[in-house]
């Protein structure tokens, strides 16, 4: 077995840093998106499709769709997008594919803690997310080895045309009451953006709780919009010409949290105008503020 098109001896070294569950979920997750990704391409968007629109196709607000229709069909695409919802990426991946017509293969890299030590994490990932959460990334400092792997991997896999990666350049989910606030960037999304180069387009969205049965209701009954503006690709050029270094992929990852910052703004103008409330625990105030 390899991890990003390397020697099997440095994959091996890689997956001894895990627990055997770990690396058989991983291999069990690898395994279905580099040998089954077309069926489950399919899966995601035939079937799941049905029941994301469902829960969110109603509520929505896409703004800066142009931008989306605008892309090369083929191209490789890296998403960043501030992370305020567990359900950030999949009511993204439903507004690609419902307004802006995009059928890509998706790879949301995600957090290895649940989804990747626990059985029903396991089984999430497969019936609801269609083994798209991966690679794994692991919190754990004794792993940190194996995160390089994901990353190579992450690379590789946006190599591959028609491929979407979607990365949350904060590296977590915010949870202060200001949702216009942001955590630090992370420099692992400069790290894929250099290595693949891909278009790489930025989103904000809002208005997502963290409760899959409330997000249903809300498109069914309350209707609380949920804003998603998209911006043009950013323009990474300059930096790519200085070279791979850790300090050049933590400016390339702060300049993608810039152009998110920045839409989070036309967000707020757009929410403001449009009278529309935040989503519940989120504070009033922010409206206010910046």
């Amino acid at each position: 077995m390899t991890v990003a098109g390397d020697s099997d001896a440095r994959a091996a070294e890689a997956l001894a840093l895990l627990s055997p569950f770990e690396r058989f979920a991983y291999r069990v997750a690898r395994f279905c998106n580099l040998r089954l990704k077309r069926l489950c391409t399919f899966y995601q968007q035939r079937l799941l499709g049905i029941p994301f629109s469902a829960c969110v196709g109603r509520s929505v607000r896409p703004h800066g769709i142009e931008h989306v229709r605008a892309l090369p069909p083929d191209r490789p695409l890296l998403l960043v997008s501030n992370h305020r919802s567990f359900f950030d990426f999949f009511t993204l991946g439903t507004v690609l594919w419902k307004f802006g017509g995009v059928g890509r293969t998706l790879y949301f890299p995600v957090r290895a803690n649940f989804f990747y030590d626990h059985p029903l994490g396991l089984l999430i990932n497969a019936l609801i997310g269609g083994w798209a959460m991966y690679p794994p990334i692991f919190r754990d400092r004794k792993k940190i080895g194996f995160n390089r792997w994901s990353i190579e991997e992450t690379a590789a896999l946006l190599s591959r045309p028609g491929s979407l990666v979607g990365i949350h350049p904060e590296g977590t989910r915010g949870k202060e009451p200001d949702p216009y606030q942001f955590l630090p960037a992370q420099p692992g999304v400069g790290r894929v953006a250099f290595l693949a180069r891909p278009i790489v387009l930025p989103v904000f969205i809002l208005g997502l709780g963290n409760s899959l049965w409330g997000t249903f209701l809300n498109n069914w009954t309350t209707r609380r919009p949920i804003f998603v503006v998209f911006g043009p690709p950013v323009d990474l050029s300059d930096l790519y010409l200085q070279g791979d270094r850790p300090a050049i992929h933590k400016r390339i990852a702060d300049r993608l949290l810039d152009a998110i910052r920045e839409l989070g703004r036309q967000e707020r103008a757009l929410r403001a105008a449009a009278g529309a409330p935040l989503v519940p625990g989120e504070s009033a105030q922010v409206r206010r503020t910046g």
